[in-house]
C-alpha cells in the first residue's frame, strides 16, 4: 500500500482561489445563507470542513469565550487572523458586529461623554460610524485599542479603519497586527483584508494603554459599558499570533491548514468539532501530548455552539509526493446531515486532473490512470483511497479537484475541493559522520551509514510519502507509461497464444497415442516444436 499523504504548508494560491478545470472559485456558504439558517446542506470535501455560526441578538446570542490562560499568553505585539462570512440580510439594529475583543465585563459606569471602550483593551469588528445597522453601506472593518481618555483625541490609542465597505455574502480573510516596543508598549497597528494592507496607524499621543490580560477574550461578542453587541455570521480558522505579521506573512498561510506548531502561534481554533461546547485550540503542546490529552493549552468554550460548513480554507489541502513514486491519498467529505464517513457514506467524482501527475485506483490490476473521459458525474467513480504519482521528470506544484455527494442520493453534488500536490525530487543518500559508529564516535547507536536515510527498496531516500509499490509503476512519464501498459497487453496476448499452442500440443500427443496415422502426428509435432524453438 502507498504511504499516507501528509498535509504540508507552502505558498498558497491567490485569494480567492481561481476557477480551474472543475475547481469552483466560490465556496460555502451558498448565496442563500441567511442570518439564521445555513442554506442548502451539501457535503463538504475539504481539509478543515466546519465553521462556527453566530446567530446574533435575536436568535440565541451565542458566542465563544477564550480562557484567561490564552489571554495572558497573548503578548502586546500580536496578530489576529480569521475567515468571516456576513450575509447581507442581517439587520440586527446594531452599529457594530464584533469579531474578536478583550474588554472589562465588570465595567458599567463611565465618565459623562466618554466612550466605554476607551477603558477596554482592543476590538476587531465591523463598524458603522453612522450609527445605523451594519447592513448599511457605511460598514467597515475596524480595529481599536483603548486609550483611557475622555476626549475623542485620547479615547483610543489606535482606531484604524478600512477605507471601503466590507464585502458581504462571501468569505473574507481579515487580520489585525499590532507592533510594540521592546518594553511591550503598542505603538503601531496594521489592518488586512484578503491579504492586502488596507489601513495602518501610529499610537495617538496622549492616549494611555489599557492592559486587561487578566480578562478573557471573546469571539462574536463585545460589551461596552451597558451595551452588548453580538455577531451575525460565520467565523472559521481563528488564529492568534504572538508576533506582528506582515502582508507576506498573512498571504503565505491564509489558505493553509496549520499543523499547530508554527513559530509564534499562540492559539489556533479550526472549529471542526461540530456540537462541541469546548472549542479546542489545536496547538501542539508537549505536556498535553504526554498526558494523552485532546485539548490544546488555550481552549475556549461556548454555551450554545452552532456549526456550519467551512471557509475557503477547505478549498485546498496539500500533500507532498516524491516524483515518480505512488502516494496514497484519501478523499474526504463531511456533512451536517448525519452521514457515516466509512467509505459507504459518500460517493466521489474527479472533476479535474493534475497536469503533471496521474491518478490510479490501487486495486486496479490494469493500472489505468484517470483520463478526461473519466471526469464528472457520468465518469468513473474513484475509491476513497487513490494512488497519485507525480511524473518522474516534474517537480513543483500541481492540482486536481474532486466533489462528493451522499451515497443514498443520485444528484446534489458538492462544490469541488482541490488537492494541491507538491512534487519533490527524491533525496540522494548522504552521510553525516557524527551519525554512525567510527573510531571518533564509538558510542553511536548506528553501525552503518545513516540508517534513517538509507534508500528503501524502491531506491527512494528520505521520501516519507514514497511507497514500495514502485515495481507496479515502473516508469512515470506519459509515453513510458503507455509503453508499459502496451507491454503488459502484449504479455497477456502471448500468454493466450502459448495456451492455445499447449492445447494443440496436448491434442497432437493424444492423436499420436491413438489410431491416427503416425506420420501425420509426427509431422505436426515437429512443426509445432520448430515454431516454439524446441
Amino acid at each position: 500500500a502507498g504511504a499516507r499523504a501528509q498535509s504540508k504548508p507552502h505558498s498558497p494560491l491567490p485569494t480567492p482561489p481561481p476557477a480551474r478545470d472543475g475547481c469552483d472559485a466560490c465556496w460555502w456558504p451558498p448565496s442563500n445563507l441567511t442570518c439564521y439558517d445555513g442554506g442548502e446542506m451539501l457535503p463538504n470535501p475539504g481539509a478543515s470542513p466546519f465553521a462556527f455560526h453566530f446567530l446574533g441578538p435575536q436568535n440565541g446570542k451565542n458566542f465563544i469565550t477564550l480562557g484567561r490562560r490564552c489571554s495572558s499568553a497573548l503578548p502586546r505585539a500580536f496578530t489576529i487572523e480569521l475567515w468571516v462570512y456576513v450575509p447581507t440580510e442581517c439587520d440586527t439594529h446594531q452599529a457594530r458586529l464584533p469579531l474578536v475583543s478583550r474588554f472589562n465585563a465588570r465595567l458599567r459606569q463611565v465618565a459623562p461623554g466618554a466612550d466605554a471602550d476607551a477603558y477596554n483593551d482592543f476590538g476587531l469588528e465591523l463598524y458603522d460610524a453612522s450609527g445605523r445597522a451594519p447592513a448599511s453601506s457605511d460598514t467597515v472593518l475596524r480595529f481599536w485599542m483603548g486609550g483611557g481618555g475622555v476626549t475623542a483625541a485620547t479615547a483610543f490609542g489606535i482606531d484604524v479603519r478600512a477605507p471601503s465597505t466590507f464585502p458581504r455574502d462571501r468569505w473574507v480573510h481579515v487580520a489585525a497586527a499590532v507592533v510594540s516596543s521592546e518594553r511591550g508598549n503598542p505603538h503601531f497597528a496594521m489592518l488586512y483584508i484578503d491579504g492586502e494592507l488596507v489601513a495602518q496607524q501610529n499610537w495617538r499621543a496622549g492616549a494611555r494603554r489599557q492592559y486587561l490580560s487578566r480578562d478573557t477574550i471573546s469571539v462574536g461578542y463585545h460589551q461596552a459599558g451597558e451595551r452588548a453587541y453580538y455577531l451575525v455570521g460565520v467565523v472559521d480558522d481563528l488564529r492568534l499570533w504572538g508576533v506582528p505579521r506582515t502582508r507576506d506573512d498573512v498571504v503565505a498561510l491564509a489558505h493553509t491548514v496549520l499543523r499547530g506548531d508554527e513559530a509564534g502561534l499562540v492559539a489556533l481554533y479550526r472549529f471542526d468539532e461540530p456540537g462541541a461546547l469546548i472549542v479546542d485550540s489545536h496547538i501542539v503542546d508537549a505536556d498535553a501530548v504526554a498526558a494523552d490529552l485532546n485539548l490544546g493549552p488555550h481552549h475556549g468554550y461556548s454555551l450554545d455552539p452552532h456549526y456550519t460548513l467551512g471557509s475557503p480554507l477547505t478549498l485546498h489541502h496539500y500533500v507532498q509526493g516524491v516524483s515518480g513514486f505512488a502516494v496514497e491519498l484519501e478523499l474526504r467529505a463531511v456533512d451536517l446531515v448525519p452521514t457515516p464517513d466509512d467509505g459507504d457514506g459518500f460517493v466521489y467524482m474527479i472533476t479535474s486532473l493534475p497536469e503533471h501527475a496521474r491518478l490510479f485506483d490501487p486495486d486496479d490490476p490494469k493500472m489505468e490512470p484517470w483520463t478526461e473521459i473519466d471526469l464528472g458525474a457520468r465518469g468513473r467513480r474513484p475509491p476513497k483511497v487513490l494512488h497519485l504519482v507525480c511524473d518522474a521528470d516534474y517537480t513543483g506544484i500541481d492540482t486536481f479537484c474532486y466533489a462528493a455527494r451522499r451515497a443514498n442520493e443520485t444528484h446534489c453534488w458538492s462544490m469541488s475541493a482541490g488537492v494541491d500536490i507538491e512534487c519533490v525530487p527524491h533525496v540522494e543518500p548522504t552521510c553525516d559522520p557524527a551519525r554512525y559508529r567510527t573510531d571518533e564516535h564509538p558510542d553511536s547507536p548506528y553501525e552503518e551509514c545513516c540508517p534513517p536515510l538509507v534508500p528503501d527498496a524502491c531506491g527512494v531516500c528520505g521520501g516519507d510519502n514514497s511507497t514500495c509499490t514502485c515495481n507496479d509503476y515502473k516508469s512515470y512519464t506519459k509515453a513510458e507509461r503507455d509503453c508499459v501498459l502496451f507491454a503488459h497487453l502484449l504479455n497477456r496476448t502471448m500468454v493466450r497464444v502459448e495456451h492455445v499452442v499447449n492445447t494443440l500440443v496436448d491434442t497432437l500427443d493424444a492423436l499420436a497415442a491413438s489410431r491416427a496415422p503416425p506420420a501425420l502426428a509426427r509431422s505436426l509435432l515437429a512443426a509445432v516444436d520448430a515454431h516454439m524453438g524446441g
